[in-house]
């Protein structure tokens, strides 16, 4: 998936840019399979979109191999690719955006598994207008 993706990405670069955005999307534990192939793509700058769900940070749910730490510092430290971890829904809309902006570049979203609350969930709404 993620190698069909970089193929996609090549063959629609155009001197305008981009004429497709490859996007992929699964389970995170399965983006270990995908590392070669996600530092191509990052290593030849193209535009790919990664999403990687179910990343989970509480221990007990599932078992030890769902919880990949060594993928997550694998990904944030590879070189020209960028690597987003939102916490709640709104920073996930904010990844999704800086991802379509990482023109040219790889870029994964590790979404969690949890239901998380937004931030102006916990806030009191004292706002300061700017």
């Amino acid at each position: 998936m993620c190698a069909v993706s970089n193929g996609l990405a090549a063959y629609s670069q155009t001197s305008e840019g981009p004429s497709i955005i490859p996007v992929t999307s699964s389970f995170y534990m399965f983006y270990i399979s995908c590392t070669a192939a996600a530092r191509i793509s990052a290593l030849q700058r193209l535009y790919v979109i990664h999403i990687a769900t179910h990343n989970s940070i509480g221990t007990g749910e599932d078992v030890q191999i769902h919880q990949l730490i060594e993928l997550t510092a694998l990904y944030r430290n590879m070189l020209h690719l960028l690597y987003l971890r939102p916490g709640d829904s709104e920073e996930a809309a904010g990844a999704w955006e800086v991802a379509v902006k990482n023109t040219p570049g790889t870029s994964i979203i590790s979404l969690s598994r949890h239901a998380l609350g937004t931030a102006l969930d916990e806030c009191s709404g004292n706002f300061i207008d700017l």
